[in-house]
This record gives structure tokens, sequence and C-alpha cells, in this order.
């Protein structure tokens, strides 16, 4: 996901739309907030950050992580967050 400015208060995302071959509409973070940056970079970074999460969960599977019970556990809430699970 990418940032760009626009309008005149805004920061807007965009993704990939595979289904129309272009942009497509994400999320619009105000820059008159507190933390309005950081809020627009870490929304634009959250599919790399899901990946990356997902990636230790598969790595702690093969119990290369045994002593990381409760981060692991974290992610694996975190996750289920962010796709909107329970």
């Amino acid at each position: 996901w990418v940032i760009e400015r626009g309008g005149w208060n805004g920061q807007f995302i965009y993704g990939n739309d595979i289904r129309t071959n272009g942009k497509r509409f994400i999320a619009d973070v105000s820059l008159y907030r507190d933390g309005a940056e950081a809020n627009a970079h870490l929304i634009a970074a959250a599919p790399e950050l899901l990946e990356a999460c997902e990636r230790v969960i598969a790595h702690r599977a093969k119990d290369y992580l045994e002593n990381m019970t409760e981060p692991y556990n974290g992610l694996v809430r975190a996750i289920a967050r962010a796709k909107g699970e329970k």
C-alpha cells in the first residue's frame, strides 16, 4: 500500500486492485490529528506487517522458538484481529 497526499487536510492510502488492474482507495488519514503521519505509515505497512507475522507463526510451528510462547500467542491474537476474526 502507498501513501499519497491529497485534498486540503489528508493523506490517502491506496492499494492495488487486481479486479480493475488499478489502484484502490484504502483509507483517508487527516493531517490535523496527533500521530497522523505515524498512523498513515502504519496503515500503509499493514500488509507487510501481517505477512511478516504470519512467517514468524509458520516458523514457530516448526518448534524453533519454544521459549517464545507468549510473544507467539500475541502474534496469533493480533493476526486474528487484523483479519476480523475473534
